[in-house]
């Protein structure tokens, strides 16, 4: 009983890990889809500081701009913001992916014992069925001595009446 128990909370335990496990991955996805979208605005941004930096050149080549600067200054801060921004989230990812990791490790562990559990009852199973086959040949050896005796006190008791006659 205490090995069923022992696979009855470990069960349990799976399953929690399980829910977690389920929970952080989910929590991991959304980090990702916004780490994507952030990563699709940067390289955008970044397709912008391109185009504005050629700018840039045709009119500082013609007369200098204050004004195109101050553009790309603001997209280029926009896009450090951003670069930083996925760089926490990815954080937050490789965080999650770690505790996933160390959750379904620790699933496995349980399996293993659960594993070990079973083997153990088996093995009990098998003792007692080994004790059964053996009580029940004795049952029967002692069955067929009680036949036997049973003919002897039978035979006795004929014997018995014939010297009483």
């Amino acid at each position: 009983m205490m090995l069923i128990d022992f696979l009855e909370q470990s069960i349990s335990s799976n399953e929690k890990d399980a829910e977690e496990a389920g929970k952080i991955s989910k929590t991991s996805h959304s980090v990702l889809e916004i780490s994507n979208t952030n990563l699709k605005e940067l390289k955008e941004l970044m397709e912008q500081i391109t185009d504005a930096m050629m700018q840039l050149n045709e009119i500082l080549i013609a007369n200098g701009a204050d004004e195109l600067l101050q553009k790309i200054n603001m997209v280029i801060e926009k896009g450090l913001f951003i670069t930083a921004e996925t760089s926490a989230n990815m954080e937050d990812v490789l965080v999650g992916a770690e505790e996933t990791t160390d959750r379904i490790n620790n699933i496995v562990g349980n399996l293993q014992a659960q594993m070990q559990s079973i083997e153990q009852i088996q093995e009990s199973i098998a003792a007692v069925a080994g004790v059964v086959d053996n009580n029940s040949a004795i049952a029967q050896e002692t069955a067929a001595i009680s036949e036997e005796q049973k003919a002897q006190a039978e035979s006795l008791v004929h014997l018995l009446n014939k010297l009483h006659i």
